[in-house]
């Protein structure tokens, strides 16, 4: 239980101002309850900070509401950012599916079998890269 005392009030401001009266002074070395105010105002008020006289209501429900959309966009963003990342997922497994694996294998496993079998691998493939880039960049620019 916090104990009350009657110059608490007194000892805030002088700790707050930094104007002391000898009597009071000698009341917080007395005094516990005095001695924790002074303590604790006198940590708060060297923090090198200004106290503020007093803050607009006006202006604390702006920065609440900007504060707000900023998370709610930001919500936004990592959602429209999966869903991209999924299509592009989709993409590129459409574009797997066109490829002639059978062919494209054979290519690997022996590369001088290349004749006009080279196309049918690579089109699809390249197509895929430069549509995924061609998004990426836009992306970039919309961000």
């Amino acid at each position: 239980m916090m104990r009350r005392c009657a110059r608490e009030h007194e000892t805030w401001a002088a700790s707050a101002s930094g104007r002391w009266t000898p009597a009071l002074s000698a009341h917080t070395a007395r005094c516990v309850t005095c001695a924790d105010v002074r303590l604790v105002t006198e940590a708060l008020t060297t923090t090198g900070a200004p106290m503020p006289a007093s803050t607009d209501p006006a202006v604390l429900w702006w920065c609440a509401r900007y504060m707000r959309r900023l998370r709610i966009v930001s919500r936004i963003e990592r959602v429209t950012t999966i869903g991209r990342l999924a299509v592009a997922g989709a993409a590129l497994a459409a574009a797997g599916s066109l490829v002639d694996w059978p062919a494209a294998l054979a290519l690997i496993e022996r590369p001088s079998a290349a004749d006009g079998r080279v196309w049918i691998v690579a089109l699809p493939v390249m197509i895929a890269i430069t549509a995924a880039l061609v998004r990426l960049l836009r992306w970039r620019e919309e961000s």
